[in-house]
Order: structure tokens, then C-alpha cells, then sequence
């Protein structure tokens, strides 16, 4: 538990853009890095979350890969293809066969569903390195 705890103190300042389709999904990510101290930003599909990155600057990105209108890979892509350089962890159920495609699409890291607190705040922190 102690460990945790210090890596929750990592969260706290980072501004987060959270991008899923599904309300349950977007409110426990949301809930979970507000909790940490984050600030988060939600979008509902890959088509707003880039538009998010085009008027904000974010020091983390949790990506869903199935989405309406601009899944998470398409915005990944897009992203990259702007030189934003921000750590992106893919938040999904992929199989083992996709997460070799995602990795070379651009994202980070890659959290599995169900998501699992612990795992993701250990991912969230090894991405991000906030200077002290």
C-alpha cells in the first residue's frame, strides 16, 4: 500500500484526457486520476479527443480503441502524425496478437479491461515525469 501512495502523489498537477465511448468507463478513469490529484478531460469518441489535443495541452492521454466516429487507433495516429510526443495508454481488452498493432501505432503503454487500479496508476506514473 505504501507503494501506491507515492505513486499517487505523482498524479497530482497532471492534466489527463480521457477518451472512451462508454459512460461507466469514462466515470470510474475519471473518478480514479481526479482522485489522485489530476485534472481530467473526457470525450466521448477519437474524433473529439483530437480536437481536446488540438486546444489543450496534456500531459497524459487514456485512449479506448473501439469508439464511433474516430476509433482510438485512427486518433493515436493522427496525434502522432501532429508531433505530439504525449504518452497515450491504450485502455482496452486487446488480445495478445493486438497489442504488437497498438504498439506500433503510436500508444505508450497498453491497460487491459477490466482495468485494474494498481496496474494503471503504475502505468500512469512510469509514463509521465513531472519535473520537481
Amino acid at each position: 500500500m505504501g507503494q501506491v501512495l507515492n505513486e499517487q502523489k505523482q498524479l497530482n498537477g497532471l492534466k489527463v484526457l480521457i477518451a472512451d465511448d462508454s459512460d461507466i468507463t469514462l466515470t470510474m478513469l475519471k473518478y480514479l486520476v481526479e482522485e489522485e490529484g489530476a485534472e481530467s478531460v473526457c470525450a466521448e469518441n477519437g474524433a473529439i479527443a483530437i480536437d481536446k489535443v488540438k486546444a489543450f495541452n496534456f500531459d497524459l492521454i487514456l485512449m479506448d480503441i473501439n469508439m464511433p466516429v474516430c476509433d482510438g487507433v485512427e486518433a493515436t495516429k493522427t496525434i502522432r502524425a501532429m508531433s505530439i510526443d504525449t504518452p497515450i495508454i491504450a485502455v482496452t481488452s486487446a488480445t495478445k496478437d493486438e497489442v504488437v498493432r497498438l504498439k506500433n501505432s503510436g500508444f505508450t503503454h497498453i491497460s487491459h479491461k477490466p482495468v485494474e487500479f494498481s496496474e494503471l496508476l503504475q502505468l500512469i506514473a512510469s509514463s509521465v515525469v513531472k519535473p520537481n
